[in-house]
């Protein structure tokens, strides 16, 4: 559609007639979430498997419109709807800029532009060096190696003033940064600064792009055509390892044809570069703690199939491995299991599951409901644990799995070295027995045939005497199985179900 007249890109780009009633304009679509069509479909959606609408913060088909026409108008490969132009600004340069750094600006400018980056920014640690941008001369001068754009805006505001967009991007590139114009006087229908070298756009739409006076806005337009990369570290945010991806470079790796998954509360989602990169080649964003299904509030009703839960002494103490090497040894033996992951990583290992920390509170004990469906009688489901009831930051998802998998069996985990909880110096771990007492007490609640049917010991960091004599004492004591299921694996708990 770029290949358009502006005229014609200004009434039908990004806009679809609508499929129900054949309007021609999008209408404005006052809401903030999306109705599903099935599970399945809202998984998708999540996984970025399938493009729709999620919910109206990520976007929304007005936005989606909005930013279609704008890009299309400009010649951009894309632009991100804001809520003002100095939102737009303020975002733009955000991606770019490290504390430390500077901007170099045309001192002919919109005046609230000139108080964000003159007064405001400083707060970033952003300096701004304003030129007389007549001479681009005066913008080459005043690079330096913490130069990290160069902003002007193609028809300055309210002066009128006409920019050398085409002398100034080539300084700009010269000096390895981007060129970033405001063109919210000019518009696109007067001035189109890609054609003229240009890297990226802001507008303000409140002003001739709206033309009404009626609405606040701003656009982010980007060209697609600054080469990041060939700048080595200096824009570091897309360019450097990410210690937040494991060291990945996420740039390099969308455009090697990889989707990227991430477990982290820091969504893929909300990384503007990572965004941009995935829409151009191709690739999908996979945020593992959004959930993919609205799920119900807990009923308590029995289901038909068996679950075993483990549940520790403390966070981090391998609950999650036994449950996998659980799983593994019940299918060694010809036994019925399905391993279900309540965690990011539990997720990312299987594929699916319940980011169970990222459900609201009330459909937490629900979301373990949907997760260990009915089944047949002699069916395992293996949850995974999460939390401990005795660790004073963690324990509503413990509960959450005691009630929601109504579990027919437990195991108890526990590092024997650890002094304290994780992360509570002021607290010590409780003992087993403990755990067996409080944690039995309340899945009893919803299941009184549970029971306790196993130990499980993370003895990483015990010699293997030292973790044979632990073992064969926690057995003694407490008259169950005990084993570290790395070191030994799973088979005897397996044994200990099957026995029910």
């Amino acid at each position: 559609m770029t290949d358009l007249h502006p005229e014609t890109l200004a009434v039908h780009a990004g806009c679809e007639p609508d499929p129900t009633t054949n309007a021609r304009i999008t209408p404005i679509y006052q809401t903030a979430s999306y109705v599903f069509d099935s599970p399945d479909h809202a998984a998708n959606l999540f996984s970025l498997s399938e493009f729709g609408n999620i919910y109206s913060r990520i976007m929304n088909p007005t936005n989606d419109a909005l930013e279609k026409k704008v890009a299309a108008l400009e010649g951009g490969v894309g632009a991100l709807g804001v809520a003002s132009g100095h939102a737009a600004q303020l975002i733009a340069f955000h991606t770019l800029m490290e504390p430390g750094c500077n901007i170099v600006a045309a001192r002919k400018l919109y005046g609230g532009s000139l108080n964000q980056m003159g007064e405001a920014f400083l707060k970033f640690g952003w300096e701004t060096r304003f030129v007389d941008a007549d001479d681009p001369e005066n913008i080459r001068a005043a690079m330096d190696d913490k130069t990290r754009c160069v902003f002007i805006e193609s028809l300055a505001n309210p002066g009128g003033v006409v920019s050398d967009i085409s002398a100034i991007a080539d300084v700009a590139h010269a000096g390895g940064v981007p060129l970033i114009v405001d063109n919210t006087m000019a518009t696109p229908a007067l001035c189109r600064p890609f054609d003229f070298g240009a890297d990226i756009v802001t507008h303000s739409t409140t002003k001739f792009l709206n033309g009404h006076g009626n609405a606040v806005g701003g656009v982010i337009v980007d060209s697609g055509k600054f080469d990041w990369k060939a700048q080595g570290d200096k824009f570091a945010s897309l360019t450097r390892p990410n210690g937040s991806y494991h060291g990945a470079v996420l740039v390099d790796a969308l455009e090697a044809g990889f989707d990227l998954a991430s477990g982290l509360h820091n969504l893929l989602r909300n990384e503007p570069e990572l965004v941009a990169a995935a829409e151009k080649h191709g690739r999908s964003l996979h945020d593992v703690r959004i959930p993919s299904v609205q799920y119900p509030i807990a009923n308590g009703v029995k289901r038909s199939g068996k679950r075993v839960l483990a549940v520790g002494t403390d966070c981090s103490v391998g609950k999650m491995y036994t449950a996998l090497a659980l799983d593994a040894a019940m299918k060694e033996k010809g036994l019925k299991s399905s391993f279900r992951a309540t965690g990011q990583t539990g997720i990312l290992i299987t594929g699916e599951g319940v980011p169970l920390d990222a459900v609201i509170a009330d459909f937490m004990a629900g979301s373990i409901e949907y997760l260990t469906p009915e089944n047949d009688d002699d069916h395992w489901d293996i949850i995974e644990g999460q939390g401990s009831l005795f660790h004073v930051s963690y324990s509503g998802v413990t509960m959450a799995l005691i009630h929601g998998g109504q579990p027919d069996a437990l195991i108890l985990c526990h590092e024997p070295t650890r002094k304290t909880m994780r992360g509570l110096p002021d607290y010590t771990l409780p003992t087993l027995e403990e755990v067996r007492d409080v944690a039995l007490t309340l899945a009893k609640v919803a299941n009184a045939g549970c029971q306790v049917v196993g130990i499980s010991i993370n003895t990483q960091h015990l010699s293997e005497a030292e973790a044979d004599a632990y073992l064969a004492e926690v057995e003694q004591r407490l008259g169950l199985p005990a084993v570290d299921p790395f070191r030994q694996g799973a088979a005897r708990l397996a044994e200990a179900l099957a026995a029910l």
